[in-house]
């Protein structure tokens, strides 16, 4: 149950537990011993969301899609048995409760991706004629992070970033409109070749 108080002098969790949980029993008792957890609600949806999946602790909220209502809570490593619960149950009500579709993954889980995301980038990024791995690791760093980025960049703004110098810079962009391209004609030829594969599969 979310409650909050309009008075910031009380405390809306204490307040219905009562002394000794006295109030919060009795209506356990009404409802045959039903459990109930009470979750401080928060007009921020990223503090309500932490919230949400208490007793866990959590340490940030990423919001994936506010239209969609998902986000990923990001909790310590010790902390992500409690946070799923048996069976995930404790991220399901979570769920329910906010009305938000939640994931949970640990600190650990999310470094690992974090870190297969920047060599996927970095990898594409060293195909394109000019960028070498250092070059690669430092574009990236610097927030370019796609082809299409360095294709649309100015060579004033690309020569920002450290070691790469005007000649550098406008050979990189030309090696990303190239690279673009390529990638262009590659998908063009794909579906031909689908479709050549399936003729030759129906004269079969």
């Amino acid at each position: 149950v979310l409650v909050a108080s309009i008075d910031n002098k009380i405390d809306p969790i204490g307040t219905c537990v009562g002394m000794r949980g006295i109030r919060i029993r009795a209506i356990q008792n009404e409802l045959s011993g039903e459990r109930i957890d009470l979750i401080n609600y928060s007009a921020d949806v990223s503090t309500l969301l932490m919230n949400a999946i208490a007793p866990a602790k959590a340490n940030f909220v990423q919001i994936t899609s506010l239209k969609d209502k998902t986000a990923v809570i990001i909790v310590p490593d010790d902390q992500l048995a409690i946070a799923i619960g048996k069976d995930w149950q404790n991220i399901k009500l979570a769920s329910r409760l906010t009305g938000w579709n939640l994931d949970v993954k640990s600190e650990s889980q999310k470094a690992q991706e974090g870190k297969a995301a920047t060599e996927n980038i970095q990898n594409v990024l060293s195909n394109i004629e000019g960028v070498g791995p250092k070059t690669a690791e430092l574009l990236q760093k610097a927030g370019f992070t796609s082809a299409e980025k360095l294709a649309n960049v100015e060579v004033e703004h690309l020569c920002t970033v450290q070691g790469i110098g005007d000649k550098t810079a406008a050979k990189i962009i030309e090696g990303a409109k190239k690279y673009i391209a390529q990638q262009a004609d590659a998908a063009s030829e794909k579906p031909s070749e689908e479709a050549a594969h399936d003729d030759n599969q129906e004269n079969n």
